[in-house]
């Protein structure tokens, strides 16, 4: 039973009850939240799907950017956070980092990150971090309007569609 009185159900093939409570499942699945979210994110910010080769080892090789892009984009912004929770204080609403955007800068500047001199690279970093902060959105609470469902016809399986404009 949620807080709201809706009750939600959860399916496992686990069936020993004695050994498997039911509260476990709900902890569970709120420990795999982050990287449900994760996968999100690789797939609609940064367009996993679409694969910029042609040959199967390229498009492992685009895979495997695509999660270094996300862990270097999410280790920039965990260093961020108390100048974020700052900022957060000084305004009434709660604001995030922008993954959209800030995927777009990090892919324009991650050659530039690797490739620079130590002295150009931390500058390089700031100048990021201060985009990062300039190019926050609020944190939208969970909506209470019910979603519509869309009927999928026929020709519009497996069609992409991303989520998001893109940011460059």
């Amino acid at each position: 039973m949620l807080p709201t009185g809706e009750v939600e159900v959860l399916l496992t093939t686990l069936l020993d009850t004695k050994r498997f409570k039911h509260g476990y499942f709900s902890e569970i699945y709120r420990k795999r939240w982050g990287i449900e979210t994760c996968f999100l994110v690789i797939k609609s910010f940064l367009e996993l799907a679409n694969f910029s080769a042609y040959t199967v080892n390229n498009c492992w090789q685009d895979i495997y950017a695509h999660f270094i892009n996300y862990n270097i984009q999410t280790a920039l912004f965990t260093a961020k956070e108390r100048e974020i929770k700052k900022v957060n204080k000084q305004r009434q609403h709660d604001y995030k980092p922008n993954r959209n955007v800030t995927a777009g800068l990090l892919k324009r500047f991650l050659v530039k990150f690797m490739l620079r001199p130590e002295k150009e690279l931390q500058r390089w970093i700031k100048d990021f971090y201060r985009q990062i902060i300039q190019t926050m959105e609020p944190i939208r609470p969970e909506k209470n309007k019910e979603r519509r469902r869309r009927i999928m016809r026929g020709t519009e399986r497996h069609i992409y569609e991303s989520n998001y404009r893109h940011a460059f």
